[in-house]
């Protein structure tokens, strides 16, 4: 077999290689066309055959060097087993040891009996692997014709009590969880005495609240990463998306599980809540002397038509107040524009004799904004009435309740009774640019009468959409990032790579149990200068970590399409987000 029939897909930097030059390969009889995945004792590394107009052969033993051990391992495939899955959902397209329990596990401890393949192996060397083979076309009989197959190799194997803790994790990203198409990981005994097969975690079905989520082809599975301390393991979707406004955002998602195979937390370092985050409470009058009342809920109905409801966006909730107020809906009563406007059309006026504007806002901030509200959220009020107020004495009050509250508020005059009577409303305008925030030319509407509302939805629309933006953080750039694209576990955390971010230059980000840590774009930038953002370096695209005796560790990250040759970075990252790049090295053959 020779070394040019494969090349590396991905591998830990700097810790796995693949030799023919001093060791033996033994006689060919199988033809083979798979990715080769290989999970030794520090290391994780896929090969895959490059494309030929025949198919290599592999032989029946063949050897495989460990070179920072300094050790071969001479492996046999004449008696693989043999797991199956689906073809469609790509069964195999990761795969990860798993120890479940913190156990031990006799039946997966290798002795190598044959040193002889290489003569720098030392015979008193011992060493405990796992070897699986993924192989998306392989055709072997009918029983497999429909899928994909891991084979798991075992050799010399101590037979112990048959309770091994120990499972073969299975990046599935194109498996199907209820209508999506999700991704998934499963997970698979190696036992030589277990009966079942394969079972699928469910973590495609794990969704995040209060976000307009899109799990469909989001890929979870495309990326395994475990972490020998804890036995936990961590799962990538970086293709899940989000809803803000009418735009999706790519920011990609993880699900950390534990030793059990139980789901623990999300990591979603790239994740930021939409502009549109918003807590919106409608204040309505709905007195006697609001006519028609048809004209004041079409307005209802079209500005709600405006927003974009729904988790993680715009929330409404709506009372409607005369001298009495009543709770239309709450907040978190309804989930989307459709819900909603279903509800308005519903809503008859009240009625009542006095038009208590003061009592209508205290019980917006007591009540509806608790009832529902979302921590983080902008709160917006909006006030919409056609006459002075009968408790004007209590408006300071709440008013300055509200600025404590950071309460935006757009205040609207509807001038229909004052117009009809041919009264003067210069006193009753000063109330509602009193109850307007500043500054008036922003908050403040009047129309002529009930009729007249509909002229004003768009720019009260466009008013309240001018909020979204104020609150840009550092976050702002990885909306596309599709972090989890590669991860791998440290100390302290997981390192993933977002080779979308900063307009598909890519970063590297950091998630621990203190937080998300999140480098200023401008630490890259003496290695990814702005000149040559528009190639799309792709930073992230494999992230590891190496130990320098010098420096300690060292986290190492690839752009393979930085300048159409690619180059990878070795840097230093603290929790405080300082990302120093110490070397780098580059690409000579154009891509």
């Amino acid at each position: 077999m020779r070394a040019r029939y494969f090349h590396f897909f991905r591998a830990s930097v700097s810790q796995v290689r693949f030799v023919t030059r001093g060791c033996r390969v033994g006689r060919v009889a199988s033809s083979f066309d798979p990715v080769l995945f290989v999970q030794g004792p520090r290391a994780l590394a896929t090969l895959a055959a490059s494309p030929m107009p025949h198919p290599p052969r592999l032989a029946e033993y063949f050897s495989l060097c460990h070179v920072g051990l300094r050790v071969c391992f001479n492996i046999d495939t004449r008696n693989p087993r043999i797991i199956k899955g689906s073809r469609t959902a790509q069964f195999g397209y990761t795969v990860q040891q798993h120890q479940a329990g913190g156990q031990k596990c006799e039946e997966l401890s290798y002795e190598l009996q044959d040193y002889s393949v290489c003569p720098w192996l030392s015979p008193s060397q011992e060493h405990s692997f796992h070897m699986a083979f993924y192989s998306p076309s392989a055709r072997l009989g009918p029983s497999t014709a429909h899928g994909a197959n891991v084979v798991s190799e075992k050799d010399e194997i101590t037979q112990g009590s048959g309770n091994c803790p120990y499972r073969l994790l299975v990046g599935a990203p194109f498996e199907t969880n209820g209508q999506y198409q999700t991704g998934d990981v499963y997970k698979c005994p190696l036992s030589k005495r277990s009966r079942g097969g394969c079972s699928k975690l469910n973590l495609g079905r794990i969704s995040l609240t209060n976000v307009s989520e899109r799990k469909d082809k989001m890929r979870l599975g495309m990326t395994l990463a475990s972490n020998p301390k804890d036995n936990s393991f961590v799962a990538c979707g970086p293709l899940w998306s989000h809803e803000c406004g009418s735009s999706y955002y790519s920011t990609g998602i993880c699900s950390r599980v534990n030793a059990s195979f139980k789901f623990s937390r999300t990591i979603a370092p790239a994740f930021q809540r939409c502009d549109n985050y918003m807590d919106i409470v409608i204040v309505l009058d709905g007195s006697n002397s609001i006519y028609p009342w048809t004209d004041v809920q079409e307005f209802l109905i079209n500005i709600l038509q405006k927003f974009h409801i729904g988790p993680g966006q715009i929330q409404v909730g709506v009372l409607q107040y005369g001298e009495k107020v009543v709770h239309e809906f709450h907040l978190n009563d309804f989930r989307s524009v459709e819900e909603v406007v279903k509800a308005a059309r519903k809503i008859d006026q009240r009625g009542g004799e006095e038009t208590r504007t003061a009592l209508g806002i205290e019980m917006a901030l007591s009540e509806a904004f608790k009832q529902g509200g979302r921590r983080g959220a902008k709160k917006v009020m909006i006030v919409i009435t056609d006459g002075e107020s009968h408790d004007s004495n209590d408006l300071q009050r709440v008013i300055e309740e509200s600025e404590d509250e950071n309460i935006t508020r757009y205040a609207i005059a509807v001038l229909g009774y004052y117009n009809r009577r041919g009264i003067n409303p210069e006193a009753f305008l000063n109330e509602i640019k009193y109850i307007a925030s500043d500054p008036d030319d922003k908050h403040f509407f009047n129309v002529t009468d009930e009729s007249a509302l509909k002229d004003i939805v768009d720019a009260l629309g466009n008013r309240i959409f001018s909020l979204e933006g104020t609150n840009q953080n550092e976050t702002f750039g990885l909306q596309m990032s599709q972090a989890g694209f590669s991860s791998h576990i440290v100390e302290d955390g997981i390192l993933v790579g977002a080779v979308g971010a900063y307009d598909w230059n890519g970063a590297v980000l950091k998630e621990t149990r203190m937080g998300r840590v999140i480098p200023p774009k401008s630490s890259y930038q003496k290695e990814f200068p702005e000149e040559l953002k528009n190639h799309g370096a792709y930073l992230g695209y494999t992230v590891s970590s190496v130990v320098s005796a010098k420096d300690g560790r060292l986290f190492v990250a690839g752009a393979p399409r930085f300048n159409h040759t690619g180059k990878v970075i070795i840097f230093t990252l603290t929790n405080t987000g300082n990302l120093t790049i110490i070397h780098s090295l580059k690409g000579h053959q154009v891509q």
